[in-house]
């Protein structure tokens, strides 16, 4: 009983792990850029946080990885945190606006949603950190954010290379 929960709770970190890591890996690669990091770069090299004091590690060598980043556009995961849930959020699309504090992302099925972006928020252009500042209107993304009810906070932008 207590390895089938252990497995369990392995798997559900892995499956967030994924598909946060291979939203924001087709992210960088939808332009087609050589060089874009590859799949098992970013989630190896970027942890995904949804506070300043929990974070949320991409788990490497997962089978599914690959179809995840071809085909996930978005999705909410609730996790166990610290005394109760946590509600991690990702997306990849285009950008229809952005400025100092907000980002709103287009997914290619329709999906709008607006993401707060604070100091706190990681900004990566390829593999190199950005501002929210170098974020154009039209570019393609893919954003892990904390939400909280209606608020969702982005973690981390990334941002094709090129």
């Amino acid at each position: 009983m207590r390895r089938a929960t252990a497995a369990r709770m392995v798997a559900v970190a892995g499956v967030v792990g994924v598909v946060a890591g291979g939203l924001a890996t087709t992210a960088l690669a939808d332009r087609g850029s050589p060089a874009a990091p590859s799949l098992s770069a970013v989630a190896d090299t970027a942890p995904m946080a949804v506070s300043a004091s929990s974070a949320i590690e991409a788990s490497s060598g997962h089978p599914y990885r690959a179809w995840l980043a071809r085909r996930g556009l978005h999705g909410e995961f609730v996790t166990h945190s610290d005394g109760g849930y946590r509600t991690i959020g990702a997306q990849r699309g285009t950008v229809s606006a952005v400025s100092g504090s907000s980002l709103t992302i287009r997914s290619d099925d329709g999906y709008t949603v607006s993401y707060t972006v604070t100091d706190e928020t990681i900004v990566r252009h390829g593999r190199d950190r950005a501002k929210i500042s170098d974020v154009k209107v039209g570019d393609t993304v893919g954003v892990v954010a904390g939400v909280d009810g209606s608020t969702r906070s982005a973690v981390r932008l990334f941002v094709p290379a090129g």
